[in-house]
């Protein structure tokens, strides 16, 4: 039995009725627990769309979490199923996301975050950082947001 994914667009394979069941309608705290951590990114997925679809209510922790996966896609699939209100609430690690290595999740983060003033703060990290630990994302973000007058650094 095949089933077709709105949310990605991708089929997915359900084997047993019963386990599509369960999938569909048993989202306890050990399942979720146990998706965060599977090293399938699949699995991750899953468990964003089935938190997207209940806009992750009751889910802090986990929301934060998956923020901060490994795996692009899945943070800015959770980023941009954030309403305001959660914006808001997880503004601090939306805001170290605005300078990830992912280019993807900082577009996402900054997307949700704006206006802010990225490229100040870019170069706020820039001046205070020991060159030798410059986080690659903290140059690119700054090279995405900043103008002709960030070319040198002072």
């Amino acid at each position: 039995m095949s089933n077709q994914s709105a949310f990605f667009n991708e089929p997915i394979e359900v084997v047993d009725p019963e386990i599509a069941e369960v999938l569909q309608n048993e989202l306890t705290p050990e399942l979720m627990s146990q998706a965060a951590s599977d090293p399938d990114a699949r699995i991750r997925r899953w468990l964003v769309h089935r938190l997207a679809v209940s806009r992750f209510h009751g889910c802090d922790d986990l929301v934060i979490r998956l923020l901060q996966d490994k795996s692009s896609r899945i943070s800015t699939t959770v980023i941009d199923s954030l309403n305001p209100a959660q914006i808001a609430q997880h503004r601090s690690v939306l805001f170290e996301l605005a300078f990830s290595n992912s280019r993807p999740v900082r577009y996402a983060a900054r997307y949700a975050l704006r206006p802010s003033d990225f490229a100040g703060e870019a170069r706020r990290r820039l001046q205070a950082a020991d060159p030798s630990t410059v986080a690659p994302g903290v140059v690119a973000s700054l090279g995405e947001t900043g103008g002709v007058h960030n070319a040198r650094r002072s």
